[in-house]
């Protein structure tokens, strides 16, 4: 039998679904916008690395098109 706790956990949403990480941060190219932390890439940082990676226009030229829509990262 589940604790109150693991229910509740399992009931919220998951994180990686609602604010999908940059898969590039693990090993970023050295244009990437988190490699030069300054207050004029904080925004670029929130929004790309942290948010909506796929319309960053560095991941964008980075990853080509491939079979079946997904991205591959050169």
């Amino acid at each position: 039998m589940k604790t109150e706790t693991e229910t509740m956990k399992a009931a919220e949403p998951d994180d990686t679904l609602l604010h999908p990480m940059c898969t590039l941060l693990n090993k970023p190219f050295p244009e990437c916008y988190c490699m030069h932390m300054s207050s004029m890439n904080i925004p670029k940082i929130l929004e790309f690395c942290a948010g909506e990676f796929v319309l960053c226009p560095i991941y964008a030229r980075r990853s080509t098109p491939r079979q079946g829509g997904r991205h591959t990262v050169r």
